[in-house]
This record gives structure tokens, C-alpha cells and sequence, in this order.
């Protein structure tokens, strides 16, 4: 009861309370090795994409646009971040809770049965407690009632209860503004250099497929995927907004637009309508080659390089603390010294006394001092 006390009264970890719970949980099935938290982080990336094609449930989608945005969300090299990286597995939680959470809210629109309403209220609660850029789902309520408002009456009690939910959510960080890291370390602040970030952001994240798919809507299909390219659109920017008061990047991280992707995947899945509609069996094929080249071949030149450079200052000091078996003191490094510490006892099985910042003291003993200027 003490753990889950101390997760209740912490403002940032209990917003990824799901995250704590599941790594709990594969490290006491499977240990702390990185194999089985890595499959964890790719089994809910599956269970993502089956989300996405399940946004054919929609009528206004259908599962013949919704397959094949899901295959391409599945293979979009922009986010695998959040797939490949341990930590961002709050990222992916988030998006299956949302994604979970909109689908009921579909069938709830379509059917009003009190079950799909709750399970729309229990899987939105779940994503605030996976991410806070969960908050944004009452948002993507209004959105899909809007699309289809001739057709479903108003939902007033239920956004207004997602209000509530979102209000008191937001109350519980704000009040706890003095103990909340990311509201202290400079990570977030309010100002209008968050419409640069969301405009700089959007168009990173239209390049290169969500350019191609609005150039041949545009050419072949506006009037047909009209209120979809809409949709889409407005998804990406609601998507995006929780990440756009960053400080320390002009730009949301690719592990950010997970959820995001959502809106491209959308448009990718318009586009391939599009050219099956040419009924050009070349035109297809080229297409698909196209997609598959770029999106697999980037992650496997680019982003696998940019991986193994990230990695290698961790493995550079594992294999100099290895080799001292001793107390290090970390002088200088590219990344912060609690990052090595917490590698050590994983690896090595140090305890967190034997790898010191600059200025810590050990208990006993002069450490080894480590210093690496390196820019992975």
C-alpha cells in the first residue's frame, strides 16, 4: 500500500501510472532485461495498429480506408521512436487508451448503449493515466460527433463529464505545480512560441507522405475525401498541442507524434483509395514500393545509425566501469549521470553509491574519475 501511496501523491509518475504498473509486471514475469520490455513496447505497437484498422467500425471511414492507414501506420519510420525506446511505452499507452476510448465513443454515437459509454469513460481515464497528452480525447469526441453531426444528436452530457474529467485532472498538476519535475526543470512553459512549434511540427510531420497523399487528393479526390482531409487535419493539430510548449526543441519529437500519426495514416489511407480507383495495377505497385522503400529503408540506414550512436556513450562507460570494478565519478558526459547509474545496476548489478555525479562523495574510498566529451 506504501508504493501505491507514493504513486498517488506524485504529480508526474501517476500520470504514467499504467507504464509503472505493466514494466512491474514484464520485470517480474521476464526480469529487467531489455529483450522482454522491448517486445512489450512492439506487442502494444501491434495492438495500436489493430486500433487504427478498427476506426473502420466508423461508417464514414470503413475498413477499406482504415486497413491500409493502419498498414502504413504500422510501418511510418517518423515515430518508431516511441516503439524501439523502453522509456516512451507511456507514449504508446496513451495512444491505445485514446484509441480504445474513440472507438467506443463511435459505437456509443452510432448506438447509445450505456456500455460502450463506459467502456469510451473507463479508457479515457486509463490514458490519463498513461500520459497527460491523453487530455486531448474530449477533443477528438467533438471532432467525430462534429463529422457526423446530421446524423447523431448532440452527446452534452458526456463531453461535459470529459470537461470535468480533463478540469480535474489538469487541477491535480497545476496544485502540485512546487513538486512537479516537468513544471520546474524548464521542460514546459506557456508562451506564444508554441504556434512556431505547432506550425514547424505539422509540416515535419506531413513530409514526405502527408505532402504526397494531399497532392493527389487535390489532383484526384477533393471532393470525395473532402471532410476526411478536414478530419485529418484537425486530428494532427489537437494531437500535437500538449507537445507544442516545449522549450527545449522548435520542433514536437518524432516519439511525440505518435498519436498524431493518426491524421497522416488517415490521409495515406484516402490517397491509396485514390490510386486503386486509377485502376492501374503499375501505379499501385510503384506506389506501394515507394512507401515500403522509404519507411523501411530509413529505419534501417538512418534511424538504426542514429541508435547506435545514441547507445554507445552508455556502452563506452558500462565497459569502463566493468573494467574498474569500483566507485566511478562522473565528471563530464553527454547525457546525465543518473542515466549511467541506472545502467550500471542493470547491467553490471552496481548499487546506485558506486556511480557519483561531480559532485557526490562516496562513502569510502577515492572513485575512478570518468569523463567523456562526446556528442552521439
Amino acid at each position: 500500500m506504501q508504493y501505491w501511496s507514493n504513486l498517488a501523491n506524485d504529480a508526474l509518475y501517476r500520470c504514467r501510472a499504467t507504464s509503472i504498473v505493466l514494466t512491474y509486471l514484464t520485470d517480474s514475469v521476464a526480469g529487467d532485461g531489455a529483450l522482454p520490455h522491448r517486445l512489450v513496447n512492439l506487442g502494444m505497437h501491434v495492438v495500436a495498429a489493430f486500433l487504427v484498422a478498427g476506426l473502420g467500425v466508423w461508417r464514414r471511414i470503413g475498413f477499406r480506408l482504415s486497413v491500409p492507414a493502419a498498414a502504413f501506420f504500422a510501418l511510418r519510420e517518423a515515430h518508431q521512436e516511441a516503439v524501439i525506446w523502453v522509456a516512451a511505452l507511456p507514449e504508446v499507452l496513451a495512444f491505445v487508451f485514446v484509441l480504445a476510448a474513440v472507438l467506443s465513443w463511435i459505437r456509443w454515437l452510432d448506438t447509445r448503449r450505456p456500455l460502450w459509454g463506459a467502456a469510451s469513460l473507463v479508457a479515457f481515464v486509463l490514458g490519463l493515466l498513461s500520459k497527460e497528452s491523453a487530455a486531448v480525447f474530449p477533443a477528438f469526441a467533438v471532432l467525430i460527433w462534429w463529422l457526423e453531426a446530421r446524423n447523431w444528436r448532440a452527446p452534452v452530457a458526456m463531453i461535459a463529464l470529459f470537461g470535468v474529467l480533463d478540469a480535474l485532472y489538469a487541477y491535480s498538476i497545476f496544485s502540485a505545480k512546487d513538486n512537479h519535475l516537468h513544471l520546474n526543470d524548464g521542460t514546459f512553459t506557456v508562451q506564444l512560441g508554441f504556434l512556431w512549434t505547432m506550425v514547424h511540427s505539422t509540416l515535419r510531420l506531413l513530409w514526405p507522405w502527408g505532402a504526397v497523399a494531399l497532392a493527389l487528393l487535390a489532383w484526384k479526390g477533393i471532393r470525395i475525401w473532402k471532410s476526411h482531409l478536414a478530419g485529418a487535419l484537425v486530428w494532427i493539430v489537437i494531437a500535437l498541442l500538449p507537445y507544442s510548449f516545449l522549450t527545449y526543441m522548435d520542433r514536437v519529437p518524432s516519439r511525440h507524434t505518435y498519436l498524431a500519426s493518426v491524421g497522416i495514416a488517415v490521409l495515406m489511407g484516402c490517397a491509396w483509395q485514390t490510386v486503386r480507383e486509377m485502376r492501374s495495377t503499375a501505379v499501385a505497385a510503384v506506389a506501394l514500393a515507394a512507401v515500403l522503400t522509404h519507411n523501411l529503408g530509413y529505419l534501417w540506414t538512418k534511424k538504426y545509425d542514429q541508435y547506435q550512436r545514441r547507445v554507445e556513450p552508455t556502452e563506452r562507460f558500462l565497459r569502463y566501469a566493468a573494467s574498474n570494478k569500483g566507485p566511478v565519478r562522473i565528471t563530464c558526459a553527454p547525457y546525465g549521470y543518473e542515466v549511467f547509474r541506472q545502467a550500471a545496476a542493470i547491467r553490471l548489478g552496481w548499487s546506485p553509491e558506486q556511480v557519483l555525479g561531480p559532485n557526490e562523495t562516496p562513502p569510502a574510498g577515492e572513485p575512478a574519475e570518468y569523463c567523456d566529451t562526446s556528442k552521439p
